[in-house]
C-alpha cells in the first residue's frame, strides 16, 4: 500500500506551515522534523509509465507541510535541521496553510492514489497511435480505460479496412506533450493566491 504520510486524525485546528527541503530530500526532511516532535505531511502520488512501472513522486517537490507538536509551541529555526533549508516566507513572515486545506489535500492525494495515481488517460474519440509489431498505426479511442492495466477498444485502419480491436493501454501513445489528464495541483505562489486544480482549490496565506 502506498505510504502517503497521511495523518487521518488532525489533532487541532491550528495552521500548518510550509518548509523548504534540500534537493531530493523530502522524505528525509519529513523524518527529521518528526524527530523533534512536530507533525509533518508529505503528499505523494503514484505515477505509472508506459511500461507499467510505478514510482512515487512528490506533489510539491522540495517542500513539506509542518504543524507544531503542541499548540503553543513556537516555530523552531529549522535551518540547522538535516535536509531542511528553512521556512517559506513572504514579506518576512512564515506562510501558513489552514487545517482545512491540508485535510482536503490529504483526501485529494488519497483519492488520486486509490484511482491508480497519475497515468496517461485517453478520451473517447481521441486520435492516438497504436504500436503493433514495431509499426505505429493511427486509431480512434472507443472506450475509456478505468486503470492503466485495462485493454482499450479502438477503431483503426488495417489493410484498407476499419477494424475494432482491444489494445493494451501500454501500446497506445498520444502526441500531446503533457498527456496526464488528471493533473497535480500547482505549487504555492504566495500572497494568498489560490492554487487551482480541477475540483480542488488550495490557498496559502501570507
Amino acid at each position: 500500500m502506498l505510504d502517503t504520510y497521511i495523518y487521518d486524525d488532525l489533532l487541532y485546528d491550528s495552521d500548518w506551515y510550509l518548509a523548504k527541503t534540500k534537493p531530493l530530500s523530502e522524505k528525509l526532511a519529513l523524518k527529521s522534523i518528526e524527530s523533534i516532535g512536530h507533525l509533518g505531511f508529505l503528499p505523494l502520488v503514484k505515477v505509472i509509465n508506459g511500461n507499467h512501472k510505478e514510482k512515487e513522486v512528490c506533489i510539491f517537490p522540495g517542500y513539506i507541510f509542518v504543524k507544531s507538536g503542541n499548540y503553543d509551541d513556537e516555530l523552531p529555526d529549522i535551518r540547522s535541521i538535516n535536509f531542511l533549508s528553512g521556512w517559506v516566507k513572504f514579506d518576512g513572515k512564515v506562510s501558513s496553510v489552514s487545517n482545512k486545506v491540508i485535510s482536503d489535500l490529504m483526501s485529494y492525494s488519497k483519492e488520486l492514489n486509490s484511482e491508480g495515481g497519475l497515468w496517461t488517460r485517453f478520451e473517447i474519440d481521441e486520435i492516438v497511435e497504436v504500436f503493433i509489431s514495431g509499426f505505429a498505426v493511427k486509431a480512434k479511442i472507443l472506450t475509456e480505460p478505468s486503470t492503466p492495466y485495462d485493454d482499450i477498444l479502438v477503431l483503426m485502419k488495417f489493410m484498407g479496412r476499419d477494424i475494432k480491436t482491444s489494445v493494451n493501454w501500454k501500446y497506445i501513445n498520444t502526441n500531446e506533450s503533457n498527456s496526464f489528464k488528471n493533473k497535480l495541483p500547482r505549487r504555492t505562489r504566495g500572497k494568498g493566491r489560490i492554487i487551482k486544480n480541477k475540483n480542488h482549490k488550495f490557498m496559502v496565506k501570507s
